[in-house]
């Protein structure tokens, strides 16, 4: 007992230890510091912000970057959960799917996006019941129908019977490692929908790389919910699904996106959203005994989303989402300002990425105004309009996204020739030596692409726009 409750103690300690830090990061970013990243964080009140389903998960989990993978994570996993919503984005009915991938190096912690498995789990394994149940009840129609089949043949029996209806193969979670066949026939058996889910994204890219077998243009196509068709000679085979309501969560290695994603011009590139674990110099301490609670605190918010989903199955008019006519003028004028800034001190091949945010914008808004509404209690019925604290909460986290979307096109695009700047690059002591001649160039005049061109021979545009914008006005001189 009493090494039970020394080991509490020092669990209570560390996790203070934790806590103390997330404030101090806080308290730095509140006053615009960003010294140890290139990337700028979620504030903790963002997390605790959210709806309860996603605070009360994120509460499991002690550090920074685990919090925001699984963040990502989730709002993926919770957006192929959501049937009969949408909401009009650019005159077309748009749902809430969204396509994540958590990048990082191979042992920081991509791991976390397990966890958001389970928040779908309850529901993967509710349809698989049903599929069960609709199997059962097929086998006892089949034996009727064997048996007055029997008599017509006798004579027995006037008309021939018709033969059941085989029964669906219900799912949540479809499998990467499918033929392109495999996957639109899947798809039809789940009304359109689905998820893949991949802590490897090989076995995604795999299938892509595969011939006749690459369904990159079917996940191109559900994106934004267009048709998608399969006929095959063999068996007279034809299925169409017309508005096919798709999401995908994938994790993996720098390699691995390259596989996946060859380029910037590839047109998954600018449909998904990215997070990329940095890691830190920290061993974590693996024996907190509240990490031995998180599966069933998150299978918990699943069941409970679970009750929602049957609701939101039986619909017979879907719910539309919409914003309030001033969030509508905020979000247009903010990303009008962004995508000059982007087009013009990054790349105009990022204009598809700035768009498609856009997109992904209106689908965290929708996605968090549904979960808000079993925090509130309301129906789920009619038109909802986007509460000013989700609004607001998509606009940071789409915002917090876009910056690794620039970060991964860096990653992605084609280095450029070498060139006279780059072979008498100057060299730095430290990224704080970087960061500081960036900014005095910046002082005095220089373009963001002719600092990236000076200091990094025209690579790592995208990290120079973000120290102009996240480091320089807050720096600490002399």
């Amino acid at each position: 007992m009493e090494k039970s409750y020394e080991e509490l103690e020092e669990n209570q300690r560390r996790f203070e230890e934790v806590r103390k830090r997330s404030d101090e990061a806080r308290e730095r970013q509140q006053a615009g510091e960003q010294y140890v990243s290139d990337f700028r964080y979620l504030l903790p009140e963002v997390f605790t912000s959210l709806p309860a389903i996603l605070s009360v998960s994120l509460d499991t989990l002690q550090e920074q970057q685990e919090k925001e993978a699984f963040l990502v994570g989730a709002l993926g996993v919770l957006s192929g959960c959501m049937p009969n919503v949408f909401g009009y984005y650019m005159g077309d009915a748009l749902r809430p799917n969204l396509y994540c991938y958590v990048l990082g190096r191979y042992g920081l912690g991509k791991g976390v996006l397990g966890l958001c498995r389970h928040l779908g789990e309850p529901i993967h394994q509710y349809r698989r019941q049903q599929a069960q149940d609709m199997q059962r009840s097929y086998l006892q129609q089949r034996d009727v129908y064997e048996q007055q089949r029997k008599l017509y043949e006798q004579g027995k029996r006037a008309e021939p019977p018709t033969p059941p209806a085989e029964p669906k193969m219900l799912r949540l979670f479809i499998p990467a490692n499918s033929t392109k066949a495999a996957l639109i026939m899947q798809m039809e058996q789940n009304e359109g929908r689905g998820i893949i889910f991949e802590t490897e994204s090989d076995s995604l890219a795999e299938m892509l790389r595969s011939g006749d077998n690459n369904f990159s243009d079917i996940l191109r196509k559900a994106f934004h919910h267009e048709t998608v068709s399969l006929v095959r000679k063999t068996n007279r085979e034809e299925c169409e699904i017309s508005s096919p309501e798709f999401s995908i969560v994938l994790s993996g290695t720098h390699d691995q996106l390259t596989d996946l994603i060859p380029s910037a011009e590839n047109g998954l590139f600018s449909r998904f959203c990215y997070y990329i674990l940095q890691g830190t110099d920290e061993f974590l301490y693996p024996f907190l005994a509240m990490r031995n609670n998180r599966k069933p605190i998150v299978t918990n918010m699943g069941i409970l989303w679970l009750a929602v989903y049957k609701q939101l199955e039986l619909l017979q008019q879907p719910i539309e989402f919409r914003l309030s006519d001033a969030q509508q003028q905020r979000f247009a004028a903010a990303m009008a300002e962004r995508k000059r800034d982007i087009r013009t001190n990054i790349s105009d091949k990022l204009d598809g990425t700035i768009h498609r945010m856009g997109n992904i914008f209106f689908r965290i808004a929708m996605i968090l105004s549904m979960l808000r509404r079993m925090d509130d209690e309301q129906p789920y019925e009619g038109v909802i309009t986007c509460q000013d604290r989700d609004f607001e909460l998509a606009f940071d986290i789409s915002v917090w996204l876009l910056q690794y979307s620039l970060k991964v096109f860096e990653e992605v695009e084609p280095l450029r020739p070498n060139s006279v700047e780059k072979t008498n690059l100057t060299q730095y002591n430290s990224t704080i030596n970087e960061k500081e001649e960036c900014c005095n160039l910046r002082e005095r005049g220089w373009s963001v692409r002719d600092i990236a061109r000076h200091m990094f021979g025209g690579n790592k545009v995208s990290t120079v726009h973000g120290w102009i914008k996240n480091y320089c006005p807050y720096r600490k001189r002399a």
